[in-house]
């Protein structure tokens, strides 16, 4: 594992987003590697998984924010001849775990940030980003970035957080009394992200002609499934930075408030509905 030094002068939330993954490590491939994500079974990753090419040609794939390593590692199960694999992320206990998953010579992993990345100019023929380009400071350096290591021609694509709910199910619930928990915690919330990639609008904004990319954005919308019984929900649920954000009184309220509105939404399996409305967008480097 490479750490850029001079680059790794953080933001209050980039120190932020260190520090709750080295304290959850994998917390993102926990949530989202298991959930099926749209009509083909498979999890929001596997969607990332299908723009990469099988073929025999050689191919270089960056993962920008490869935390520990879930998303690389299925690229490496491949094993397929050319392919080369490189990781990027702040925190450096991700990066370690994504170190003893991938083995010796699975992946070059670096840590540095995503809006100096040492790369070399036009390197990289896909770079994908599962849930963290909504995170980014700076998202217009970041995109600048991902466009300088791209060939000309070489696909960007993420997925990240939808701005949509799904009425009437768990994670409405959720949304709404962690707005509730912040109101009653003045200060508690932390500005994360550009609120442009929350929006396919922005999203188009961003990933533009004016950004160096060629062809008109694809924009996916997908729902991923997170049904489980309330006692388990909220575990997942409770690994996210809003929850991680409140104090341990906010988060002994709403957690008790939480599984007091899922319990009697609970089918006769014992599940509760609750579904995350997540965005994939795609584009290519001009030529």
């Amino acid at each position: 594992m490479r750490t850029q030094p001079a680059d790794l002068a953080r933001s209050s939330v980039e120190r932020f987003l260190e520090d709750f993954h080295r304290r959850h490590p994998a917390a993102t491939a926990s949530l989202f590697g298991v959930a099926p994500a749209g009509d083909g079974g498979g999890s929001s990753y596997d969607l990332l998984l299908e723009l990469v090419p099988t073929g025999p040609s050689p191919i270089t794939v960056l993962d920008l924010a490869c935390g520990d390593g879930f998303l690389l590692a299925g690229l490496a199960a491949r094993r397929q001849p050319g392919l080369r694999l490189i990781g990027v992320d702040l925190c450096a206990a991700d990066l370690g775990i994504a170190a003893e998953r991938l083995g010796a010579g699975g992946a070059t992993l670096l840590r540095e940030r995503a809006q100096a990345l040492s790369l070399p100019d036009a390197s990289v023929d896909v770079v994908l980003c599962h849930m963290a380009l909504m995170l980014m400071d700076d998202v217009e350096a970041v995109i600048a970035s991902i466009r300088r290591v791209l060939r000309p021609g070489g696909v960007f694509s993420a997925v990240v957080g939808g701005s949509e709910i799904v009425g009437g199910d768990a994670f409405e619930v959720f949304v709404d009394l962690i707005r509730r928990a912040f109101a009653e915690e003045p200060g508690s919330s932390l500005p994360i992200g550009d609120p442009r990639t929350r929006s396919r609008e922005g999203l188009e904004g961003l990933l533009g002609e004016g950004a160096g990319f060629g062809a008109p954005l694809e924009a996916r919308e997908v729902v991923v499934r997170l049904d489980a019984p309330p006692a388990a929900l909220w575990g997942a649920l409770s690994l996210t930075y809003d929850v991680d954000l409140l104090s341990p009184e906010g988060r002994a309220r709403t957690e008790a408030a939480f599984l007091a509105a899922a319990a009697p939404r609970a089918r006769e399996d014992g599940t509760v509905a609750c579904s995350l409305r997540l965005r994939q967008v795609t584009c290519r480097r001009a030529e």
